[in-house]
């Protein structure tokens, strides 16, 4: 399953870009998130409640943000098991700037691993781009807010 979206984020690009790389602020945002410990720069391990069709309880596993140009794209490997089956997942993201903010875009493509074509495919769809929009909503609602906690810094 693969998902796309867009954001417009009233903050700055480079302020966007180290909110994206944050990892308090990931945790925030990542909808369930029980736990994001860092083992190396820019992976971690995750936990996440979920109540997903045959995804009930806890995922757990893995996340790695490849950087592919710096303030502009990412990409974010994921993969996770729970007892009803496996997640994997590939999120990327383009920054670019939008007057004084900027234009975020993503496609993430998901793979659910062990989950029954139905009702699960149907469900999961719908869930996925709810999420996307939790997360991309928190991360847009922090960034904008550290620009009003400090609106003399230099971007």
């Amino acid at each position: 399953m693969q998902i796309r979206g867009e954001w417009r984020i009233g903050a700055p690009r480079r302020r966007v870009w180290t909110t994206l790389l944050d990892r308090d602020a990931l945790e925030q945002a990542i909808p369930g998130c029980d736990s994001l410990v860092e083992r190396a720069p820019d992976s971690y391990e995750v936990t996440v409640k979920v109540g997903v069709a045959m995804l009930r309880g806890s995922v757990s596993g893995r996340v790695t943000i490849e950087r592919f140009a710096a303030e502009r794209s990412l990409r974010a490997v994921a993969e996770g098991d729970s007892d009803g089956g496996a997640l994997a997942g590939v999120l990327t993201v383009e920054l670019e700037d939008a007057g004084e903010g900027t234009q975020l875009s993503y496609v993430a493509g998901l793979s659910v691993i062990g989950a029954p074509s139905s009702p699960a495919g149907r469900v999961l769809e719908g869930v996925a781009k709810a999420m996307a929009g939790r997360f991309f909503g928190a991360i847009a609602e922090r960034a904008e807010r550290a620009g009003a906690a400090a609106p003399d810094a230099v971007e």
